[in-house]
């Protein structure tokens, strides 16, 4: 649906009608006067509506854009139709390092920021667990997909990184009853498959890149991959960093700002492997970053 405004409707939502008398008339009736107004609020709410709907077909997955469209269609395409659903709560965080502070968004957007300012991850052994914060779970056996956006506002520091992790059972207990809480020195990380804005894909298990896109990544390790797209995070730019999970076959996929990209896939055998503790997306901060998870949705694919 197009939510633009044309310049003769801008006109017409700004047309008032002139009072019949004036305020300081004595036989002026202020409260059938103030009827004939039209509300000035009325424009701007249906701008505010254009630019949401705008921002949220920016983030849509191409299969998305496409859906209703699939299912309406009364061919053998339909039957494979995939289905998407979003989990309640699922832009919050979840937890979060003792380097990062969590501030609630407005009303009218429930993804609410992590943001570091005191502490510089590159000066510390590892990012995790002081600079580090981890969102809701990811069901296990599904492909999800997330949208990641990271803000620079400091042009000294430009690390940050994204992925999906697995904590140990220490206090991560009790972050399925709590709204949030704190990841302590203690909470310990159990695998994680990351990718940073200086362009690397690292994890704690072996990954084979299956499909470069339109990059050259380079194997440094069996765990790590050099290539991938950097952020080039200046101050005061915004980047959004686009996931796919399947956790039914083991496998990630990267993209940089759009959905149109070619991919960067990563297969990961491990993250089939069944285990008590969930994975859960993940972003390291540095300081003079906020980020926040613009959009989560599960995919279930038809037959």
């Amino acid at each position: 649906m197009d939510w633009s405004l044309s310049q003769r409707d801008l006109q017409w939502l700004h047309w008032e009608p002139k009072a019949a008398a004036e305020p300081e008339d004595p036989g002026c009736n202020g409260h059938l006067q103030s009827r004939t107004r039209r509300p000035r609020s009325f424009a701007r709410s249906l701008e505010r509506q254009r630019h949401w709907a705008s921002s949220k077909r920016e983030l849509a997955h191409p299969d998305e854009r496409l859906q209703l469209s699939r299912w309406l269609d009364e061919t053998e395409a339909s039957a494979r139709a995939s289905l998407l659903s979003r989990p309640a709560r699922g832009l919050e965080w979840k937890s979060y390092g003792s380097a990062l502070r969590l501030l609630r968004a407005t009303p009218g957007n429930a993804a609410p920021f992590l943001v570091n300012h005191s502490r510089d991850c590159l000066e510390q052994s590892s990012a995790f667990p002081e600079c580090t914060g981890l969102g809701v779970p990811l069901p296990a056996g599904r492909s999800c997909r997330l949208v990641f956006e990271v803000t620079a506002a400091d042009p000294k520091a430009t690390f940050a990184q994204v992925g999906i992790a697995r904590v140990g059972a220490d206090e991560a207990d009790g972050f399925q009853e709590a709204a949030e809480s704190k990841l302590s020195v203690f909470t310990t990380l159990l695998d994680a498959v990351c990718w940073t804005s200086c362009g690397d894909i690292q994890a704690t298990m072996p990954i084979e890149v299956s499909s470069p896109g339109d990059h050259f990544l380079c194997r440094r390790a069996d765990a790590w991959w050099t290539g991938a797209p950097d952020w080039d995070l200046k101050a005061f730019t915004t980047r959004r960093a686009l996931l796919e999970v399947d956790l039914a076959r083991g496998s990630l996929s990267f993209r940089l700002d759009t959905w149109t990209k070619e991919p960067i896939h990563v297969n990961a055998p491990e993250l089939l492997t069944e285990s008590s503790r969930p994975w859960t997306p993940l972003v390291s901060l540095s300081r003079g970053h906020e980020a926040r998870i613009c959009d989560f949705h599960l995919v279930c694919s038809g037959v």
